[in-house]
């Protein structure tokens, strides 16, 4: 005959185990909202581009284009306004290699998967964080007339440090 301790124990472990999963569930349902919102943003600006760039202003001074190829996987990873993002951006913008253009490809759809599964960042950081030091060596020879680039690329070149 079990123990009144034992059968005790038992249901405490029990009401443990009920209290676990509740808050592992509790903290998958934040997690996800926190990445909702962060596709949410990332679509609204994407969305808020596109129309500013197919609509001028009427009369007024018409908005700078958009990047050539935009690095929406360093605004996951980086931020917006980081340096490491305008960099990387210079970099995919000049480059004409198979990544770069597979990445103006398929780029947005990374970034979006990468919002969703954040345990896949750590594991691509490193590609976007060669992107970003190419770029920062590209724009040091830029400016020291060491290389030359396209005039419609002198924006991003501004944006770098």
């Amino acid at each position: 005959m079990p123990s009144l301790l034992g059968v005790y124990q038992g249901v405490a472990q029990s009401r443990n185990a009920t209290r676990r999963i509740s808050a592992n569930k509790i903290r998958k349902s934040a997690a996800t909202a926190a990445q909702n919102a962060q596709l949410a943003r990332l679509t609204a600006a994407l969305a808020t581009a596109q129309a500013a760039a197919a609509n001028p202003p009427v009369g007024g001074v018409p908005p700078p284009a958009a990047p050539p190829a935009p690095c929406w996987v360093a605004e996951v990873l980086y931020g917006i306004n980081d340096p490491r993002t305008h960099t990387a951006r210079l970099w995919a913008a000049i480059n004409t290699n198979w990544f770069t253009k597979l990445y103006r490809k398929n780029g947005e759809s990374w970034a979006k998967w990468l919002v969703i599964n954040k345990w896949a960042q750590p594991i691509v950081k490193p590609i976007w964080d060669i992107m970003a030091i190419k770029g920062q060596l590209l724009a040091v020879k830029v400016r020291n007339n060491e290389f030359s680039i396209n005039e419609k690329f002198n924006y991003l070149l501004e944006q770098v440090k």
